[in-house]
């Protein structure tokens, strides 16, 4: 009888346990916005200002890129552009098409809050970039 009961008081901690690895299938990111420092440049009148990259995941396929004068919410540089996306946690690969060419990205998540990707900056250098989530 004292079996039965220890295996019926056990019971659960398996239950719970096997649940646990199905919590990182459902990370999604649509309707989540990650930004980025871009790079620093100057206005006509030589002011410095910062340019952040930011991606608004729009559904589970469909992403938009905006750059941003001196925070992930400032005035918009340019045109919305459009993109795709495929997300396999902790991998996530973007296509931005600019109309003129298309830009392919490929990130890491560091966490859910943070995903890590790399391009070339102005001057030829490859230089990681950590998106935050906003």
């Amino acid at each position: 009888m004292k079996k039965i009961l220890f295996l019926l008081a056990i019971l659960p901690m398996f239950i719970f346990i096997s649940c646990s690895s199905d919590d990182d299938k459902s990370f999604s990111l649509t309707g989540k916005t990650y930004a980025t420092l871009d790079y620093t440049t100057h206005d006509i009148f030589g002011e410095p200002y910062t340019v952040y990259k930011v991606w608004r995941f729009v559904s589970d396929t469909e992403v938009e890129q905006s750059s941003r004068k001196n925070s992930p919410t400032g005035k918009f540089i340019g045109d919305v552009e459009k993109g795709t996306y495929t997300l396999d946690y902790p991998k996530l690969n973007v296509q931005i098409i600019d109309g003129v060419s298309n830009n392919k990205y490929e990130c890491d998540f560091l966490d859910e809050n943070t995903f890590r990707s790399y391009w070339y900056s102005i001057g030829g250098d490859k230089e990681p970039h950590d998106f935050i989530k906003q």
